[in-house]
């Protein structure tokens, strides 16, 4: 089973990383075993608003959300909805009745129509917890410079700040992203009962 697991989360990775990328995706990703927060079923998906400083410059506030769009961190969110649900027991379920690679369709399918409904608000959040490190100069320069960026080695200096902010201003969105998925998934392939999400 564990090979079918990782066989199917390699397979919804490749298929949901249509652009590159970055490291600083992967490496915010990797810390999704540690949203582990209470689950229930929600009739739609309501989002937190996150706000933005009054006294944050309009110009470094672009900057980040440029910056996460265009490293690819604005992916991060699919990633990490993906690693959630990946050894969830509906998934596996729907794998033995429906088989590997329809269950696979659905659920990057389903991932990728979450991804869209809540990019508006994950784009602002990482944006907000990178410009607490970052001006939009210095964003600027590692985007265009990568490695070569003075500001680079600080950058991967301050990845598990930056992975724990995530982890505590991004778990009620992740978890609501989560259960919007399985319930595509239930929808789609009945074998998975929307009854289970609340377990």
């Amino acid at each position: 089973m564990q090979q079918i697991v990782t066989s199917f989360f390699r397979f919804a990775a490749k298929s949901l990383m249509a652009v590159s990328i970055s490291v600083l995706a992967l490496s915010a990703a990797a810390s999704a075993k540690t949203l582990n927060v209470p689950t229930k079923h929600l009739a739609a998906p309501s989002v937190t608003h996150i706000d933005v400083s009054p006294f944050l410059p309009e110009k470094t506030n672009e900057a980040a959300l440029n910056f996460v769009a265009r490293t690819g961190i604005t992916k991060s969110l699919s990633l990490l909805i993906l690693q959630d649900v990946k050894n969830r027991h509906e998934i596996r379920d729907a794998i033995s009745h429906y088989g590997m690679d329809k269950v696979q369709a659905t659920v990057v399918e389903a991932i990728q129509q979450t991804q869209k409904y809540y990019a508006p608000q994950w784009n602002q959040l990482m944006a907000s917890i990178y410009v607490e490190h970052f001006n939009a100069q210095e964003l600027a320069s590692i985007l265009a410079k990568r490695e070569a960026s003075p500001y680079f080695p600080r950058l991967l200096d301050l990845q598990t700040t930056i992975t724990d902010a995530v982890n505590a201003r991004g778990s009620k969105m992740v978890t609501e992203a989560r259960i919007d998925v399985l319930s595509q998934v239930a929808d789609a392939l009945p074998v998975t009962s929307p009854a289970s999400l609340a377990h």
